[in-house]
This record gives structure tokens, C-alpha cells and sequence, in this order.
């Protein structure tokens, strides 16, 4: 968020507080004062860091400020009498938040008109600058200080019911998940087998933005639930389908976390027309901030053609924050021994310890359309 500058007599209700030792000098920041209360800002700092007690002399701000900083003794001795004056209370936090709340809220305004004017509207590109705002000002609390009498319990993703070695390896699904491997391996059958896992108890959102179509997925799932109406509706009905992502700003004010959002493929994210200004790696970053309001991702990914044959985290075409993005970051490669076989390599496991080939993938003869777990671990 753009620092704003604050009014003269909010300053020095501000600096005088320091003075006194009501606030800390992280209430602050430099950037948001004018050029003389930087000046007397820096030069409380100095001596609050050579354990000066509080209150601190005037006269000794004044000495820091010409002696150590080089500020020029008439420049600061108005600015001080100012300082001095003011009689600033527990108010004075309150105050700085609202002042930084108008702030924010004049900035959404002219990016909102912004976006307006040119066509190219992004509710989530006002819905960060709100969460970039929202904090200004929060006192910060160690590590230490949050954790209470014991431990939280660990953080766990979503289940794989259908795949536990994948689902224990990996301690579940959150954060980002991208899967890569060559043409006809069965990306978007391990995908949409991953997304019938999750809604079992969460909403999800399948993207088939590579175009697949909703009546081949629809087809595949007759297969899967072995034409069993009832099962299927029952399965499906937290899994909503897309084929394509214009919708995704309406779709997120209905589906709220915790929640999947499956895009099958990243590298046919939209990066012209419409969205011009946005590159690949702009839509990686984007869902990434997603992560942080609680929805877990799933990137579907071509292989780079070089890579044809090997897991490496430099094998995902096409955007190089794909392989720093990623939580879990896992390539399918076919075994060259069994045509039936594909091996799931993990590059990438932030959440666990284990790495490498962790399992085969067998087609299920009688599902057609879904993976079972065989081999390794």
C-alpha cells in the first residue's frame, strides 16, 4: 500500500508519544512523516537505542539531530516547540489507524476508476489492497506470545481418500499443488479423481480451460460411478465444473474457503485480450494470495519438450514461478517397463520429508477413469 503522509499536528502527536514512551517507533514509519519530523523521528530513535530513558529532553533530540544527523539547529527547534506543546493520549493510535483507512479508501477509489476507464476490472486487485491495509498499524506480537500453554495441533490439508500414500506423503492438499507430465499420462484423470476427493466434504471448482468439455467429464464419470446415478449426484454435488475462468471473481464471492480450485491447464490461463496486462506469472501470483484466504490450488502443467522423460522442477513449460510457487510440486512419467504404470515423482514437498518416486499409478480396469495406488513405499 502507498504511504500516506500525515497532517502536521498528527505528527507530532505521534513523535511526542515516542518521546514520552506512551507508543513504540514502529507506530510509524519514516516515510510517512514530513522532512523535519523525519529528522526529530531518527533522532528519537537514535537515542531510544542508546537506552536514553523516556521521557527524552528536547534538547537532546535537537543535539542528535544536529550533531549526528547534520540537520541545521533552526530547522528543527520550531518543530520541536510543537512537539513539546501537544498532550497526546491513548487516542493517538485510533487516530493514525482512521487516518490510514481514508487513505486507503481514496487509493481503492482511483484504482477502481482506473480500472473502470480502461475495462480491465479486478475485484481481487481491490480485495489485496484491503488486506494490504488492514493490518497497517496492528502491534506486532512475537512468536512466542501467540503459542499459549501448548502447541496447535498441525496444519492438514485436504484428504485424498482415493490416494493415501500421496495424501500421508504430502500431509494433504493446501497451498499450491502443480502437476505436470507429458500428453495422454492422465493429468486431468488424476485431477478430476482429486477433486471428487476433496468434495466429498468441500467445495471445488474444476477449470477446463484446456477444453476438455463438460460432457466428456460427465462421461467420465459414468464410468467412474459405473452408471449409478444416485452415487454420482451424491458425489458431485460440492463439484462445480467451468470452462473458463472469466468467472472465477463472481465464483469466489459463492465458493468460500476451504475450498479447491482446479485449472486444467495453467499454460491456457487467458494472457491476451481481456487480460492483457497479465502475464502467467502474474496469474500464478494472484492465486497464490488465494492460498492465503484459505483455498487450496491445483495447477494442471505441460512438460517443457526438453524435459520429456525426466521429473525436474525446471520441466513445468512455460513460467518459471510455477517451480517457486508450488507447495507441492509432482510430475507423471510413464514407466518404460509397463505401458499400464505411471510414476508419481514429488520435486517439491514443503509440507513433508519425502521426495522422488513415491508410487505407481494403475489404471483401475473396471472405473476406467481412476487411479489406484501401487508399488514404492
Amino acid at each position: 500500500m502507498k504511504k500516506i503522509k500525515l497532517a502536521e499536528e498528527l505528527e507530532q502527536n505521534i513523535l511526542q508519544a515516542i518521546r514520552l514512551g506512551l507508543v513504540a517507533p514502529d507506530i510509524v514509519e519514516k516515510e510517512e512523516l514530513s522532512k523535519k519530523a523525519q529528522a526529530v523521528y531518527l533522532a528519537i530513535n537514535h537515542l531510544l537505542k542508546k537506552k536514553v530513558p523516556t521521557p527524552i529532553k528536547t534538547s537532546s533530540i535537537q543535539l542528535a539531530a544536529t550533531t549526528l544527523l547534520g540537520v541545521p539547529p533552526g530547522a528543527v527547534t520550531r518543530y520541536l516547540g510543537g512537539i513539546e506543546s501537544t498532550d497526546p493520549g491513548s487516542e493517538v493510535q485510533t487516530i493514525l489507524r482512521s487516518a490510514r483507512e481514508k487513505a486507503l479508501l481514496v487509493g481503492l477509489i482511483n484504482t477502481a476508476g482506473a480500472q473502470l476507464a480502461s475495462g480491465d476490472v479486478h475485484l481481487s486487485d481491490l480485495a489485496q489492497s484491503l488486506e494490504r491495509g488492514a493490518g497497517a498499524g496492528d502491534p506486532i506480537v512475537s512468536l512466542g506470545d501467540r503459542v499459549k500453554d501448548r502447541f496447535p495441533k498441525p496444519p492438514v490439508g485436504f484428504p485424498l481418500g482415493s490416494l493415501p500414500k500421496i495424501s500421508d506423503i504430502t500431509n494433504g492438499l493446501f497451498g499450491i499443488w502443480i502437476i505436470g507430465g507429458e500428453p495422454g499420462l492422465g493429468k486431468s484423470t488424476l485431477s478430476f479423481q482429486i477433486a471428487l476427493d476433496v468434495a466429498e466434504n468441500y467445495d471445488a471448482v474444476y477449470y477446463d480451460l484446456d477444453g476438455t468439455g463438460e460432457s466428456y467429464f460427465l462421461e467420465r464419470a459414468r464410468h467412474i460411478f459405473r452408471d449409478n446415478i444416485k452415487a454420482f449426484k451424491k458425489a458431485t454435488s460440492r463439484l462445480f465444473f467451468r470452462p473458463t475462468i472469466s468467472t472465477l471473481e463472481s465464483d469466489l464471492n459463492v465458493i468460500k474457503p476451504p475450498a479447491l480450485l482446479v485449472v486444467d491447464s495453467v499454460q491456457t490461463l487467458p494472457t491476451s485480450v481481456k487480460f492483457s496486462k497479465q502475464s502467467l506469472d502474474d496469474w500464478i501470483r494472484r492465486f497464490k494470495n488465494l492460498t492465503k484466504k484459505g483455498y487450496a490450488i491445483m495447477f494442471i502443467s505441460e512438460k517443457a519438450r526438453s524435459e520429456y522423460g525426466e521429473a525436474n522442477l525446471s520441466g513445468y513449460k512455460g513460467s518459471g514461478d510455477l517451480e517457486y510457487g508450488g507447495t507441492m510440486c509432482a510430475q507423471l512419467l510413464a514407466d518404460p517397463d509397463d505401458e499400464d504404470i505411471v510414476q508419481y515423482h514429488i520435486m517439491k514437498n514443503r509440507h513433508g520429508k519425502d521426495k522422488g518416486h513415491i508410487t505407481d499409478l494403475e489404471r483401475d480396469e473396471k472405473r476406467i477413469f481412476w487411479f489406484k495406488e501401487v508399488g514404492k513405499q
